[in-house]
């Protein structure tokens, strides 16, 4: 009777323990949500170009444009996501149009995330090499308390930390240099829509007076959902009566 109560002790042990060390059922996917106007802000810590804004700009199929604005520029993130995991595929520097990327060659493959979701798996990315050191780190931010997957990128004297919440996405970002720590934690996310907040662009219109004597300034706001383009925007506000160059009949 003892042995017998023995072994299933040690049966559910190791149940605990293997459990406890593999995300089972459960993909990174899981861990990077794809939604139309999902948006995260975060607070920047150790450089004046740390923490902005992320928009979610386009979506087709499995792949996620991103558009990540620290104040100093904008930077639109290309993503592949499904079971395998989630790579960046696609980065465009000073894309400030909301011009759709996704269809474009892919110009790199660095994975963020990686199956399977098991602590100590690891994979490389040229000098670095990324491995998931927690599946249940605690990590307190400005947003609020999250159990988070904590995957680790070494090369050399870099280190970088990231930690993602499943259903939120990226909630902890940090770059440890030498003696320089520079980190990014989330400090509000949601629905872009529904907490009133879509990304915005001023757009100047300038277009003649009616007597072609002089040149007429306009100025307004637009917001943008996810897969409106500015291009598109421009051309429906151009079609306004006031902005008509030609006449009808031209």
């Amino acid at each position: 009777m003892k042995r017998t109560f023995l072994a299933v002790a040690i049966v559910l042990v190791l149940s605990v323990v293997f459990t406890g060390c593999t995300r089972k059922n459960q993909s990174a996917a899981d861990y990077f949500p794809v939604s139309k106007n999902l948006y995260w802000e975060y607070e920047g810590i150790g450089n004046e170009f740390a923490g902005g804004r992320v928009d979610t700009e386009f979506i087709e199929g499995n792949r996620v444009q991103l558009a990540q604005n620290n104040g100093g520029t904008v930077v639109a993130k290309v993503f592949e996501v499904s079971d395998e995991g989630v790579k960046l595929v696609n980065s465009i520097e000073e894309s400030y149009y909301r011009i759709n990327y996704l269809a474009k060659e892919p110009a790199q493959e660095r994975y963020y995330l990686k199956s399977p979701l098991k602590e100590k798996a690891s994979w490389q990315d040229g000098d670095t090499t990324w491995t998931i050191e927690s599946l249940e780190e605690k990590v307190k931010v400005p947003a609020g308390e999250f159990t988070c997957i904590k995957v680790v990128g070494k090369s050399g004297d870099s280190v970088v930390e990231r930690y993602f919440a499943k259903g939120v996405g990226l909630v902890k970002q940090k770059f440890v240099f030498n003696d320089n720590v520079v980190e990014e934690n989330l400090s509000k996310f949601g629905d872009a829509e529904k907490d009133n907040c879509l990304p915005e662009k001023e757009l100047a219109i300038y277009y003649p007076s009616k007597n072609v004597d002089k040149l007429l300034e306009d100025r307004v706001v637009e917001k943008f959902k996810t897969g409106e383009t500015l291009a598109e925007r421009i051309t429906e506000l151009l079609k306004d009566e006031k902005y008509r160059v030609l006449s009808k009949n031209t």
